[in-house]
């Protein structure tokens, strides 16, 4: 009941400040913060523990939305030649022609694919907490049917193609239980940081460093 709005507001500044982190917030997470105490306040208000919100009038950092980077069809050109051959070369081009978020795009395991259908069921992301990763819900929590160009599935033939030939190869060190798509060479699937750099690399080599992975998405 002690609670006042300047106390509030003073620990949201500081939050934007760092003083309770090694860095400051993002304006985005410092408001993910002032939500959480929001709405814990909010019910406390209902129950009767408060006359009034506290956290109502506070003054909160402004979230400046990054311009969309989507990539021309010269540097698209560029980019699919760069890519041939590569190891997550087919990750690349799906994520470009479906416009998957990366958590959407490693999480994908067979049963997502319908050859007959030619389709990909998105229904899960595979996402990184405390330090492991695990099966997530999307962020929307709806699932979703794409049905991408013949010859994104004709690549992904291709693909199941080759990976069945790496499993052979790799004998009893193959280790894919999730039956992931884009795994490595013994069948774990691929890192976030993995394609994140492997991508940047790409971006610089074909002279558009500025590009992130979620440009992709954008693009599509």
């Amino acid at each position: 009941c002690n609670l006042q709005t300047h106390h509030i507001q003073t620990f949201i500044n500081d939050l934007s400040r760092g003083k309770y982190s090694e860095s400051p917030l993002s304006p985005k997470s410092v408001r993910s913060a002032h939500g959480v105490l929001h709405s814990a306040l909010k019910q406390a208000t209902k129950l009767g523990y408060l006359v009034k919100n506290p956290s109502d009038d506070c003054k909160l950092p402004r979230v400046e939305r990054k311009v969309l980077t989507p990539m021309e069809d010269p540097d698209i050109a560029a980019f699919l030649k760069a890519i041939e051959g590569h190891p997550n070369g087919c990750a690349m081009v799906v994520d470009l022609f479906t416009g998957l978020r990366k958590s959407e795009l490693v999480g994908l395991t067979w049963d997502c694919v319908d050859f007959k259908a030619g389709s990909i069921h998105v229904y899960r992301q595979l996402q990184i907490l405390h330090g492991e990763y695990s099966f997530q819900p999307l962020k929307n929590d709806k699932d979703r049917t794409l049905y991408p160009a013949e010859y994104v599935m004709n690549m992904l033939k291709e693909h199941r193609q080759h990976q069945l030939e790496v499993q052979v190869k790799a004998g009893e060190f193959w280790n894919n239980p999730d039956n992931f798509i884009f795994t490595n060479e013994v069948g774990s699937h691929i890192l976030h940081q993995t394609i994140y750099k492997q991508f940047k690399r790409i971006a610089e080599k074909i002279g558009i460093p500025e590009m992130r992975f979620h440009d992709l998405r954008h693009s599509f």
